[in-house]
Parts: C-alpha cells; sequence; structure tokens
C-alpha cells in the first residue's frame, strides 16, 4: 500500500484471496466476479520484490473447494484485524503521540504523569474524537497540562470517518485499513526521529 492509495473494500471478500491462491499456484484467475479488482498485477509486483527467492506450488486436482474454504478464511481475518483491532491500534498511536509529547513539554523537575493518567487520556481522545456513544472521561486528577495536550490532540487527530462503529468499520473496511497504515507510518517516523523532536509537529 502506498501514500494516498485507495483501498479497495472488495478485497476483504473471499473471490479476492480465491484468485490470490490461483496465482500463487501458477493458475490465471478466474473469478466470476466482476467487481473483484484483478490482483495479477500486484501479485506479479510483489513476486519482483522477492529478487531471485522463488516458490512453486501446486493446484491438486479437486483442490477448489479447499482452497475457497482457505479464501474465506483469509478473507475473515483480513478483515477482523480492521474491525475488531482498529480501537486498539489508535489508542497505540494516540499513547505513542502523547508520551513523546509529554516528554518534550515537560518542564525540568516535572514528572510525567502516571500511566493510569495516560491510558484515560488516551481513552478519552479516541472516544471524543471518534463520536463514541460513551466518552471515558478524563480523570478528575489529571493534571492541567494533561489537559491541555488531551485537548490538542482532540482538536487535531483524525481517524477517519466518524461515529466510528463496528457497522461502519465492517461496511468500509478499505477507509479504515487506510487510516491504520498512516498511523503506522507515523510512528515509524518518529522513532527515526531524536526524542527531542518526536513532540514537535506532530500535532498541527
Amino acid at each position: 500500500m502506498s501514500e494516498g492509495s485507495v483501498v479497495n473494500d472488495t478485497v476483504f471478500c473471499k473471490d479476492f484471496f480465491y484468485g490470490i491462491c490461483q496465482l500463487v499456484t501458477g493458475k490465471a484467475v478466474t473469478s466470476p466476479n466482476s467487481n473483484i479488482p484483478d490482483p495479477t498485477a500486484m501479485y506479479h509486483h510483489y513476486q519482483s520484490l522477492l529478487g531471485d527467492c522463488r516458490f512453486e506450488l501446486y493446484w491438486i486436482k479437486g483442490a477448489s473447494n479447499m482452497v475457497s474454504e482457505m479464501a474465506d478464511e483469509l478473507a475473515q481475518i483480513n478483515l477482523l484485524a480492521v474491525t475488531e483491532r482498529f480501537e486498539e491500534k489508535c489508542i497505540k498511536y494516540i499513547r505513542f503521540r502523547l508520551v513523546n509529547t509529554l516528554k518534550d513539554q515537560l518542564s525540568e523537575g516535572q514528572d510525567m504523569p502516571k500511566s493510569g493518567y495516560i491510558m484515560n487520556a488516551c481513552q478519552n481522545i479516541y472516544d471524543t474524537v471518534t463520536c463514541q456513544e460513551k466518552v471515558e472521561p478524563l480523570s478528575e486528577n489529571s493534571p492541567d497540562f494533561l489537559r491541555t495536550i488531551v485537548s490538542t490532540f482532540i482538536s487535531t487527530l483524525n481517524f477517519g470517518p466518524s461515529p466510528v462503529t463496528l457497522k461502519e468499520l465492517t461496511a468500509s473496511p478499505g477507509t479504515y485499513l487506510q487510516v491504520l497504515y498512516r498511523l503506522l507510518q507515523e510512528m515509524e517516523q518518529g522513532n527515526d526521529l531524536e526524542p527531542s523532536e518526536m513532540g514537535h509537529g506532530r500535532c498541527a
């Protein structure tokens, strides 16, 4: 997936993965579903990235039912990676940003908030940004500087179309997969920065 690319929701269905299985075993894609993007070009692109590394698999006679079941399982795993873990991955990203921002902004002598306050803040940010019906309230004892950062995060972060519900995630998994990819890129870039740089320019 490249930055700005559009993920077609049909890649989360069985027919798409069935086509991939056909390509891996040297067969042509025969999906009758015209709405499924042909994975041939994408498959050959990733195959080229392997360089000289090659593997050979063969389509055994009568294996269609088994491959169909496997393709269905792969599609479900792919979908669940988005629908069931979207909140977890977003909160992990929020915590990454929040901790690095705190490290950058804390004055000498100021202590890092306890982990309970940080996780409470992360949940509050996620619930608010994604317009959840029930929002985790900030702890009454959260320090003021943490509240200020939380307010900034809420006004600047974007986790895709809101409200983010299981229904929306299931209906448009490609949209939210792009969100997760963007968050992963930002975390990888942040890990390449010096600690003093991590808090700057990440909330804008």
